[in-house]
């Protein structure tokens, strides 16, 4: 079976959702299928330090015109994106790259809408040379993936699957803009009503989908990870760093989405208490999209208990998950999200670190899958409860045993 792939997140670009896509190549290509890989230039961008095996398919980069990094706003300089913005256009620019992540990123319109047109003629090109395949898989974000799924569907007489990572207008992180929503509306609804089936990561997202689409069949097919990746990684980040109690996040942040201030007005509490010093604990935010912290962390007082450290590659946070003591894990606590599993908390998962989960509770997806393999405390929004777990895991209780053959069942 020959199979088209089409998504922007494929390697080397240093992003937890490139795991997906590259997992579905890789054993398709172990199922004997014949994968050809249809995604965007990497130039400029951050890209893996690993040695992705990309040699066993064929692996079309299109150039395009990336109005992102037309405008500098491309993540990559760790240290100027986490700092506090100076000067007026500073903030301005601040403030664009704010908007961007929080309303535009993975919607219309996207940095990516202009690699529609070289990706619709190499489709053509692909054709006109007697090129054909049996299968086409999109995989949403961005919007051009699915649009270029439906249009190698047409052309190629393929069956398609439309594979949705996260929601499109349903996004739980990325808003959208009026009235380029109301196209979006209409874009989805005319392209995907036509895909003979429809891949999503949890259950609750796929009844989302289902419920849109009445007349394809929806599978679910979670995320996972590839141990082997983080089997690679050492657990010796911080030795040679002062000896601290160190929690740890690696990711993105979003204002109001996934937000770490429940969590600093405990540690304020303690330390107020005299039950903690400033030496001895300190968080740290491993992450591009760090626009927010340093308002949220100036709120809190924190001070030097607080560090962003900037933009880190895949393999140093597999290393930084590897070496700390706890594993901060932040969601929004909304009823919209309640099935939403990240690629990141699978990575959290198969580490020995205990996780500490907030924004989440048991009634959620990802707060039942913590619970049940039992890696960590899920806190919800309640800051008693996030006390509690801070003070258990402060005592030296961090050690638990988490349960493999729960964590085994997202191994890909």
């Amino acid at each position: 079976m020959k199979v088209l792939l089409i998504s922007r997140y494929f390697p080397p670009l240093d992003a937890i959702a490139t795991h997906r896509m590259y997992a579905w190549a890789k054993y398709l290509d172990r199922l004997g299928c014949e994968v050809t890989v249809l995604t965007t230039s990497k130039q400029g961008q951050c890209v893996s330090e690993w040695n992705w095996d990309r040699s066993r398919f064929e692996v079309l980069e299109l150039d395009y015109w990336d109005p992102i990094l037309a405008c500098g706003f491309q993540k990559g300089d760790a240290i100027e994106e986490a700092a506090k913005p100076k000067g007026w256009k500073g903030r301005i620019k601040a403030g664009l790259k704010r908007f961007y992540r929080e309303r535009m990123n993975e919607r219309m319109p996207s940095r990516t809408d202009p690699w529609l047109f070289p990706a619709r003629r190499k489709l053509r090109c692909l054709r006109k040379e007697g090129r054909c395949f049996d299968c086409v898989i999109s995989s949403y974000g961005p919007p051009a993936c699915h649009l270029l799924g439906r249009y190698a569907q047409k052309i190629f007489g393929a069956r398609w699957i439309a594979d949705y990572r996260d929601l499109w207008l349903e996004n739980h992180v990325f808003a959208g803009l009026w009235p380029f929503t109301l196209l979006e509306r209409a874009l989805e609804f005319l392209h995907v009503r036509h895909a003979d089936g429809i891949s999503t990561v949890s259950d609750a997202l796929a009844t989302v989908l289902q419920s849109k689409f009445p007349l394809v069949p929806v599978t679910v097919i979670e995320n996972g990870f590839e141990p082997e990746l983080i089997q690679s990684a050492h657990s010796h980040y911080f030795d040679d760093a002062p000896p601290r109690f160190r929690i740890v996040y690696t990711g993105s942040i979003y204002r109001g989405k996934r937000d770490p201030s429940p969590l600093f007005r405990v540690l304020e509490d303690l330390r107020d208490e005299g039950i903690i010093r400033d030496d001895e604990v300190e968080v740290l935010f491993y992450g591009s999209q760090s626009a927010d912290l340093p308002e949220l962390i100036e709120k809190a007082k924190l001070g030097d208990m607080v560090r962003m450290c900037g933009y880190v590659g895949q393999q140093d946070a597999y290393a930084i998950q590897k070496s700390a003591d706890l594993l901060l894990f932040l969601e929004a606590p909304r009823p919209d999200i309640d099935g939403i599993l990240t690629g990141k908390l699978f990575e959290y998962l198969y580490v020995d670190t205990p996780i500490l989960a907030i924004g989440v509770d048991h009634h959620t997806a990802a707060g039942q899958l913590i619970l049940e393999a039992r890696a960590g405390a899920v806190c919800g929004t309640s800051e008693p409860q996030i006390r509690q777990a801070c003070l258990h895991f402060l005592k030296g209780d961090s050690a638990i045993e988490k349960r493999r053959s729960v964590v085994e069942r997202f191994y890909r």
